[in-house]
Formats: structure tokens, C-alpha cells, sequence
């Protein structure tokens, strides 16, 4: 499995939330390419000071703006 698909398998907020708007197929499984989809924009909400890269915090912040919105 591609790094992708094992950070939404870790996280049923995440899977939950990468299924409902990547999961083009409606399979209710997330292929690579899907999984590749969501993990980029999952970066991009919660990479909140640009650097690249994502901290324990952002992920944390991310999941519950996730858990709170969708």
C-alpha cells in the first residue's frame, strides 16, 4: 500500500473524509490514485504555516477541522 492509502487507513476521520469526496468510483475503497488525491489537499489544510511539511499539531488541528466540518 502506498503511504497515501496507509495514513487513511490509520485514521477513520480521514478514511471517513477521503472516501465521501475522493472516491470517484464510489467502491467505498480507496485506490492509490484516490488516496494520492485526498493526501494532497489533506496537505493543504493542514500544512498551516506553508513549510512542506505537516507537524504532529497540524495533523491534529487538520483532523479535528475534518471531524468538525465534514
Amino acid at each position: 500500500a502506498s503511504a497515501a492509502t496507509a495514513l487513511f487507513e490509520r485514521d477513520w476521520v480521514l478514511m471517513n473524509w477521503a472516501l465521501k469526496f475522493y472516491d470517484r468510483d464510489h467502491d467505498i475503497l480507496l485506490e492509490p490514485e484516490e488516496a494520492q488525491a485526498a493526501a494532497i489537499e489533506l496537505r493543504k489544510i493542514a500544512d498551516a504555516n506553508r513549510d512542506g511539511r505537516v507537524t504532529t499539531e497540524e495533523y491534529r488541528t487538520a483532523r479535528e477541522f475534518i471531524l468538525a466540518r465534514y
